[in-house]
């Protein structure tokens, strides 16, 4: 994974920062969900958890992103929304992705995010 990470994914998240801003490190980590299982994961932000318990400081990835494998069409959408710990107000935007097999989401690191569940099958009381 780590060679698709650079050879590939790398580039692409590249390309939404400033020339000046190089990005030197990249985490990755699979998170599933059984199709139908109308789940979604709360809104969040993404955190360095590490140098949080270690520093105290609240730190962001440059980019984050989603990269859906599977799923098309029957996963939940991921939002995004304008919104990072320092505004000083709610979001008043979000931005919708349905997830499509393979591809990929990038918006900025410090955004509240998450997954809306999915919608329910037919015949499942409910």
């Amino acid at each position: 994974i780590e060679q698709v990470i650079v050879n590939h994914l790398l580039p692409l998240a590249q390309r939404m920062v400033d020339s000046t801003t190089k990005i030197i490190g990249a985490e990755w980590w699979p998170h599933t969900r059984p199709i139908g299982a109308n789940l979604g994961h709360n809104l969040h932000f993404d955190t360095d958890e590490s140098i949080l318990e270690r520093e105290g400081i609240v730190s962001h990835p440059i980019i984050s992103s989603v990269l859906y494998l599977t799923g098309g069409g029957e996963g939940g959408s991921t939002i995004v929304l304008n919104q990072t710990p320092y505004s000083k107000e709610a979001a008043k935007n979000c931005w919708s992705c349905q997830p499509k097999n393979n591809s990929m989401l990038l918006f900025h690191g410090n955004q509240l995010h998450g997954v809306l569940p999915c919608p329910g099958r037919r015949g499942e009381n409910g």
